[in-house]
């Protein structure tokens, strides 16, 4: 009765076949949610929620090229949507598969809860670029953007 043997092995395994292949959709959703990089793009726009606002980058040109300043506009906003003003903010660029020198361009306050920053990539690859804002009131948030240049 061999196809007895087959048949019934097969049939206590896919109890595990079940489980391996719900694990495999939970580790991609948790890749794809979450990541505190905001969403990978192709149009340098992205946004990104932290513990205490909202934070939209638009990177212009997109995507930068290695060597040229490219513009960061931030807009600022708190959990409601209102726009933040009176914040200082760092940015702190970073490319996480090497060690970089210092990079943090400064960010300065046009109103209205936007800021603007001149950014340089100083070689090709992929890059974080985190923003520490801190408030008038002393609270801070944190958020990245992963990119890349080309």
């Amino acid at each position: 009765m061999p196809g007895r043997f087959v048949s019934r092995h097969i049939a206590d395994l896919f109890p595990m076949a079940a489980l391996v292949l719900l694990l495999s959709i939970v580790v991609a959703l948790a890749a794809s949610c979450g990541s505190g990089q905001g969403a990978r793009n192709d149009s340098g726009h992205f946004v990104q929620t932290g513990s205490e606002l909202t934070v939209d980058l638009q990177v212009d040109p997109f995507p930068p090229q290695p060597m040229r300043k490219v513009s960061f506009a931030i807009t600022i906003a708190d959990r409601e949507g209102a726009p933040v003003g009176g914040a200082a903010v760092l940015c702190d660029m970073t490319m996480p598969s090497m060690m970089m020198p210092v990079n943090r361009p400064q960010v300065s306050e046009q109103g209205s809860g936007l800021y603007v920053a001149k950014v340089l990539f100083t070689m090709a690859g992929d890059w974080q670029a985190a923003l520490e804002i801190t408030l008038p009131d002393g609270r801070s948030d944190t958020v990245k953007f992963a990119m890349s240049t080309r």
